[in-house]
């Protein structure tokens, strides 16, 4: 019974050039000519020319492909605070939200707009084990909330990618004075830490997320 090849390439590159070296070291007892030497040369070396182009291809694939996701994810954190601003813009007309995709605005009971503005966060790494979070309306020079707002919702994600949706974060808080003080565990400390604010409303309506702020858990 003849023997089967190996159904795995890599497996396979290995079988091939082993028999291939074994049987031109024993030429003779195998009956090789000078002609069938040749031609079993020039099939490894066809073989193995076509699998290692193959797995340079793979690997510039996977290249491309992670470079996409990359690319993508940052376009996402950009425009995710961009888009939260245009929809809550009052001077942003149905017709224009329309053009670029977007939904109509939401708003509140009785014609009550959402917060509009959105919160500039600080983080104070002084302490181990601690981010003390100073909030403020973004551009502002006091501490003083934005008309109708409650306090500021905080959502954090400890380590990975940077989100790119905030539902996959964590809501952790909405503090009502600044500043917002979070504890971590020991075994987060030196770890990346996401963290958006967003304004919350008497009404519960939350405004634009700010930016994301992304810091190193003190240790």
């Amino acid at each position: 019974m003849l023997p089967q090849f190996p159904g795995n390439d890599a497996h396979y590159n290995q079988w091939q050039d082993n028999l291939t070296s074994v049987a031109l070291a024993h030429a003779h007892e195998l009956n090789l000519d000078p002609t069938k030497k040749v031609a079993l040369e020039n099939a490894r070396l066809a073989w193995q020319t076509a699998f290692t182009d193959h797995l340079k291809a793979q690997t510039a694939a996977a290249a491309t492909a992670s470079w996409k996701e990359n690319a993508r994810r940052e376009q996402e954190i950009f425009l995710r605070p961009l888009l939260a601003e245009w929809q809550e813009n009052p001077h942003v007309s149905q017709t224009l939200r329309t053009a670029l995709g977007m939904g109509a605005r939401n708003e509140g009971r009785n014609g009550h707009a959402k917060p509009t503005t959105r919160p500039q966060l600080e983080a104070d790494t002084t302490r181990a084990g601690q981010l003390t979070i100073h909030f403020r309306d973004f551009g502002a020079t006091t501490k003083a909330k934005p008309p109708g707002v409650r306090g500021c919702q905080f959502w954090i994600q400890i380590g990975g990618s940077p989100p790119v949706i905030l539902e996959s974060m964590n809501h952790v808080a909405t503090d009502t004075r600044t500043p917002y003080v979070i504890q971590f565990n020991e075994a987060d400390l030196g770890k990346t830490v996401y963290i958006i604010g967003r304004w919350e409303s008497h009404r519960g309506l939350t405004g634009p997320m700010s930016e994301m702020m992304t810091v190193t858990i003190p240790g």
